[in-house]
């Protein structure tokens, strides 16, 4: 079973990503109607079961630790076969003809082994896979980062680098 087109949304982070995930989630029902499928099997609203399998064994990204995917190459592997095997049965029960996959987490993953992993799973269900990404300006991104984590109750908080070198993969 193959869908004609998987959008693969990539939500850098503070570019209203958790807006796009509510939205989808909330017409999930509607958007089925109009034949469009979106896994639950990878994740509630935010798909980041399929981040957090495609992430190094040794990582420590957030996604690897929030869905307790392991770091032993068994446990990764085993973490693999059953969301292939969740996924696939949620795809063999639908009769869409487009899908919607949306990751936050899927912006972290900067290895290209890493991205390998995502599109080795994605591009044998569809003819055509998609990638949607959003850039923001970084002076936009930074301001926004702050005033998240001070939103959070970080009023120390500190996103721009203090040199060259410190700076974050992100900016």
């Amino acid at each position: 079973r193959k869908f004609h087109t998987l959008y693969l949304h990539i939500g850098l982070e503070e570019t209203g990503t958790t807006s796009i995930h509510e939205f989808l989630h909330i017409n999930h029902a509607a958007l089925k109607q109009q034949g469009i499928f979106l896994p639950k099997s990878l994740g509630r609203t935010n798909h980041k079961r399929l981040a957090a399998a495609a992430f190094d064994l040794a990582s420590k990204d957030v996604a690897v630790r929030s869905t307790n995917r392991g770091h032993s190459q068994t446990e990764v592997s085993d973490y693999w076969d059953r969301l292939k095997t969740e996924l696939s049965k949620e795809i063999d029960a639908s009769d869409a003809e487009n899908a919607i996959i949306t990751s936050e987490d899927l912006s972290r993953l900067f290895k290209p082994e890493e991205v390998d992993r995502v599109i080795d799973l994605l591009e044998p269900l569809c003819d055509t896979l998609k990638v949607i990404v959003f850039v923001r300006r970084q002076d936009l991104l930074a301001t926004s980062r702050y005033y998240s984590l001070v939103l959070g109750g970080n009023s120390r908080a500190k996103v721009m680098p203090a040199g060259p070198n410190d700076r974050p993969q992100y900016y």
